[in-house]
């Protein structure tokens, strides 16, 4: 089915499906991803307005209204006016202005009870108004439930039961729903009897991915992800079926590797609406590990002589993309400059003698450097320039250090040239 485009400020251009009391819509009505734009139902004097009037026994599945105008006498909702044990999940109604009396809804004007009376993942950004039990989601719940679902619109009403997420309940089981505490201009997720189900937050709050984190809980399958690529909803979340090919989770590119000592040094660009990325190396032949890391660098310390291959991929909040090889890279940390490196007393209380000699080479912008065996660098000590086979030496302390093995690297001009084990007892 094609989205389904209406003239636009064109009043009654569709009518409502299914008439109240007796002839309801009854079935399934599976969107698919279906969004019908600028729907205008001018009906003041008429009640059960809405894209569906009446439903019963009824299933409603990823559809979406944007820029509605709809107002009746009393029962208008968004998607239905009157939904009596209907099932909804995916839906959203996404701009536009809402109105009746009573039982005005920005998705439902009146969910009434039922084995099925669900509402599931679904979000309203579209202006509510009306007197008496008027909700941003649900004029009035009997019995039903709604779950895991937002507010960002803004809800007014003159009289009594008129709350962010639902005016009037009862009964109702409501949970991991949220409200913008600004654009709704109310207090309360239930109007009638002040239920302190749902939660107002900050817009910041409900465009941080964290919220998509929130609003997915507790769901088989994960429905929401951040409106954040190619923004359509003002940065407030949407659901994963408005995914678009633009919207893609990008790739990481350029890949590049740097050895340092036994350090292996990964950079990479592109990834830009990532949350995290996955490495995964390993030696080529072997069984390989993955990491994490929110930044496009990840750094392997401790790396054996040998070859190796690496590759990274990007983690959205609505998806993942594919693996993007780095070339394979042999690393060789046996070949180190012609130099002798001794410690001692090894194992060591405390104080370590190092002596070293170059032999054949030449020491500059010398360090000796202590590095636990996590790979995190603990020490550093400069040394004076050298050359040839005279006898150099320095000292380390390990005694602040807990017991366990260290390793002691000699560095030559930014390249490490010896290693050695060291024990502190």
């Amino acid at each position: 089915m094609n989205n389904i485009v209406l003239p636009l400020n064109q009043p009654n251009n569709m009518s409502s499906i299914g008439r109240f009391p007796n002839y309801p819509f009854k079935g399934t009505f599976d969107g698919n991803g279906l969004t019908i734009t600028n729907l205008y139902i001018d009906q003041p004097n008429t009640e059960y307005q809405g894209f569906f009037g009446y439903t019963l026994n009824a299933n409603l599945y990823e559809v979406g209204l944007v820029n509605i105008t709809a107002s009746g006498r009393n029962y208008t909702g968004g998607m239905v006016a009157y939904a009596q044990n209907t099932y909804m999940r995916d839906c959203y109604v996404n701009g536009g202005t809402l109105f009746a009396l009573s039982y005005c809804g920005g998705l439902v004007g009146y969910q009434q009870q039922g084995t099925n009376s669900i509402i599931s993942g679904c979000y309203n950004t579209c202006t509510v108004s009306g007197n008496h039990y008027v909700g941003g989601l649900v004029g009035f719940s009997n019995y039903a439930t709604v779950r895991n679902s937002y507010v960002a619109a803004s809800v007014a009403g003159q009289g009594n039961g008129v709350g962010a997420i639902i005016g009037g309940a009862n009964e109702v089981l409501m949970y991991n729903c949220y409200f913008s505490s600004t654009i709704t201009g109310q207090s309360n997720a239930i109007g009638e009897n002040n239920f302190k189900d749902g939660e107002g937050l900050s817009d910041e709050e409900m465009r941080d991915p964290a919220f998509v984190v929130t609003l997915n809980q507790g769901l088989v399958t994960p429905v929401w992800k951040s409106d954040y690529a190619v923004p359509i909803n003002n940065g407030f979340p949407i659901l994963i079926w408005q995914y678009s090919d633009a919207e893609a989770c990008e790739a990481p590119a350029n890949l590049t590797s740097t050895v340092s000592g036994n350090s292996v040094i990964l950079n990479w660009t592109g990834g830009e609406n990532a949350n995290y990325f996955i490495v995964e190396y390993g030696k080529v032949g072997e069984e390989p590990q993955q990491e994490n890391t929110p930044n496009a660098t990840f750094t392997i310390h401790n790396v054996q002589e040998g070859n190796y291959f690496w590759r990274v991929k990007s983690v959205c909040s609505f998806g993942e993309s594919n693996f993007v090889n780095g070339d394979n890279l042999t690393v060789g940390i046996a070949s180190y400059d012609n130099s002798d490196l001794t410690l001692y007393p090894n194992p060591t209380t405390g104080v370590v003698n190092v002596q070293f000699t170059m032999n054949n080479g030449q020491l500059s912008d010398g360090e000796i450097m202590v590095f636990d065996v996590y790979g995190r660098r603990l020490q550093v000590v400069g040394i004076s320039d050298a050359r040839g086979a005279s006898l150099q030496t320095a000292e380390i302390d390990l005694s602040q250090y807990a017991t366990g093995i260290y390793l002691v690297k000699l560095v030559n001009g930014g390249k490490v040239v010896a290693v050695r084990k060291v024990v502190k007892q």
